[in-house]
């Protein structure tokens, strides 16, 4: 790093942790100004880095960064188009109509912001369940066989199984995995459902990919990245 506020060792959790102590309180305490402050400095963290000294949990970090602020970019432009939509439709008296119309037009204005969502989101958890496949072994058993399990057992779903049996990730992890990875599936190889976006149908809550996020990045590196708004920082 070369940046004045910083020096050549720091990772980029130290950067973003050092850069909000300097902060002014009322974004600090604000949840919304505050993941603005973190996406900002994540990515000014990557200009100034050296990449060859960029380490995999620095990725993470910044991968599950970028997923959270994809999140609240998708849901603020959806509820905008939504709004914006409904104001033009108020001609019509059909209420129904007019909310159908807005719905199919927000829906349609997110589609791509949740196919990159899902598509981080997902290459990122299949990296951090490879991590976790080790800790269903003892530890006294040679390397080698970690490294024959994870290629025995290729998919991240029978992977997540396997975590799940062993009891090192949760249910709600496992179905979580398992949601993750057919919402975005279906974004990848059905051009429709990227207009359409289904899976928004089944859901009124999706807390659950940074729920799920959260758990393995805490299982893999031993603390959260996700916070409460009332804590101090990831």
């Amino acid at each position: 790093m070369t940046d004045s506020n910083t020096d050549e060792d720091m990772t980029v959790q130290e950067y973003v942790s050092t850069l909000l102590e300097q902060a002014p309180r009322d974004i600090r305490n604000d949840p919304n100004a505050r993941a603005e402050l973190i996406e900002h400095v994540c990515a000014e963290y990557i200009v100034y880095a050296n990449k060859e000294n960029i380490r995999d949990h620095e990725y993470h970090y910044l991968s599950l960064v970028r997923v959270q602020r994809l999140l609240h970019g998708a849901q603020e432009i959806y509820e905008n188009q939504t709004e914006d939509l409904f104001e033009l439709a108020e001609r019509s008296s059909n209420e129904e109509y007019k909310k159908e119309l807005a719905e199919s037009a927000g829906r349609y204005s997110v589609g791509n912001t949740y196919l990159a969502l899902y598509s981080l989101a997902f290459e990122t958890m299949k990296d951090l369940i490879e991590r976790l496949v080790p800790k269903i072994l003892r530890d006294d058993l040679d390397g080698s066989v970690s490294e024959t399990l994870i290629s025995q057992v290729e998919h991240y779903d029978a992977r997540a199984v396997l975590l799940n049996k062993a009891e090192i990730i949760s249910d709600d992890a496992r179905k979580g995995i398992q949601r993750i990875g057919e919402v975005r599936r279906d974004l990848v190889h059905d051009v429709e459902e990227r207009f359409f976006l289904t899976f928004l149908d089944e859901t009124d809550d999706l807390g659950y990919i940074t729920d799920t996020l959260n758990e393995l990045y805490q299982l893999v590196y031993e603390k959260p990245i996700y916070v409460a708004a009332d804590e101090t920082i990831l």
